[in-house]
């Protein structure tokens, strides 16, 4: 394990802050002229986006996510290298406003120390919590365990970093899983009015938006759209400062997405996202990001078994990873 982050870190280290633009696609300042230039409207396509996550109502999937992160100070002489693997499983019905969620795995942080990686430490990740219709248990390793008649499932989603299914394509899964919760749009960054088809090549459309909250600055996204399977492949996200007419680029996340039909909507079953941040003001250095999820579904649209959502999922530790277990599947994600 050690030597997979000695390769990473030096990887991380030849591609260098000058390489962002490769990393993660387009230049922003040429996405934003193909905007300027063009006029058909592209909102009709991330509409049909929008309705097929909004049709997902009922869920029960298994989640392993790889990520690897680098928080690199100056010539990385300081900052933290880290490398996790977690399987997560996630049942939901929307409808009978019925919620259970489960954590299992691991994170190895190892530190910078004058350039070099040493010896680092081993965070167990394991948590979970079901929620029915107000009533709440829980458990993870900090917290211990605990049941309350009413909650809310919010403040759930948002402690525990519940992926947001419904709202892939339209907010970066890779850099946070932070729950929303307003209402699902284009991008909580982006004017949906702002959507323009940019570019089409074979069955692929571009379509670029763009955001100008302030004279001073602006968001400005980008997806690929396949009109043959009716979903977007690719989505990126970069800001820009506009200081006397010069943009200064900051290039946000690109996540490339592979979706499969499932009872008639089209679920994600890969997340392919990195993520990129210049100059950090407190070290001068650099923090990258990648993560990668694949996603098994067990049911999609479909009753629920009313164990999914018992309390007892939660009593134990092992409970827990039993919930999560990859054993449950023939072959690995």
């Amino acid at each position: 394990m050690y030597k997979t982050w000695r390769l990473a870190a030096c990887l991380l280290c030849m591609l260098g802050v000058g390489r962002e633009n490769e990393l993660y696609g387009e230049n922003p300042s040429i996405a934003y002229r193909q905007w300027q230039g063009a006029s058909r409207d592209g909102s009709s396509y991330l509409e049909a986006q929008v309705a097929n996550l909004t049709g997902l109502r009922r869920g029960d999937c298994l989640i392993r996510i790889d990520e690897y992160a680098d928080s690199a100070g100056k010539d990385f002489s300081s900052g933290n290298y880290f490398e996790s693997r977690v399987y997560l499983r996630v049942s939901f019905d929307w409808d009978a406003d019925k919620f259970a969620f489960v954590r299992i795995g691991s994170q190895d942080v190892s530190p910078y120390d004058a350039g070099k990686l040493t010896a680092g430490k081993r965070n167990e990740l394991e948590g979970g919590f079901v929620f029915d219709q107000g009533k709440i248990a829980h458990r993870d390793l900090v917290a211990g365990a605990g049941r309350q008649d009413q909650g809310k499932l919010a403040q759930l989603l948002e402690s525990f970093d519940v992926p947001q299914l419904n709202r892939i394509g339209f907010s970066a899964f890779g850099s946070s899983f932070r729950t929303d919760s307003r209402p699902l749009e284009y991008s909580p960054a982006l004017l949906p009015g702002n959507s323009k088809v940019v570019e089409i090549v074979g069955p692929e459309l571009k379509i670029v938006a763009v955001n100008e909250a302030s004279p001073t600055y602006r968001t400005i996204g980008s997806w690929r759209w396949d009109s043959e399977r009716m979903s977007i492949t690719a989505w990126e996200l970069d800001a820009m400062v506009v200081v006397d007419g010069l943009a200064g680029e900051a290039p946000g996340f690109r996540e490339e997405l592979t979706w499969e039909l499932n009872n008639d909507v089209r679920v994600p079953i890969r997340i392919f996202s990195k993520q990129f941040v210049g100059a950090n003001a407190a070290q001068d250095g650099v923090y990258y990001r990648t993560v990668d999820a694949r996603l098994h579904w067990f049911s999609v649209n479909q009753t629920l078994d009313d164990k999914l959502f018992e309390a007892r999922r939660v009593d134990s530790i092992q409970s827990l990873r039993d919930a999560a277990d990859p054993k449950l599947l023939k072959t690995d994600l």
